[in-house]
């Protein structure tokens, strides 16, 4: 994903915030804390992300279970998808 063409422009968009239409995380207040006044997300080399898990199990009759990790990249659009 980080090797691809166009990723280190795409996760700029944090610095272009809308108006008043809540639109992704970029337009919380708390995020942007983040971004502005020397925060950690304020240098452009720096992400956050997002994470889910869910347990799921194997067998009806077995304690053996998964918990498969998604990871999100906070900064890039969703509608990009890196393999």
């Amino acid at each position: 994903m980080f090797a691809q063409d166009g990723l280190y422009s795409n996760l700029q968009g944090r610095f272009c915030f809308t108006d008043k239409k809540k639109q992704d995380i970029h337009d919380g207040k708390l995020y942007k804390s983040y971004v502005e006044n020397n925060g950690p997300l304020s240098d452009p080399n720096n992400i956050s992300f997002s994470f889910n898990t869910d347990g799921a199990s194997v067998f009806k009759s077995s304690n053996i279970s998964v918990w498969p990790l998604s990871f999100v990249v906070n900064e890039l659009p969703y509608r990009i998808v890196y393999v």
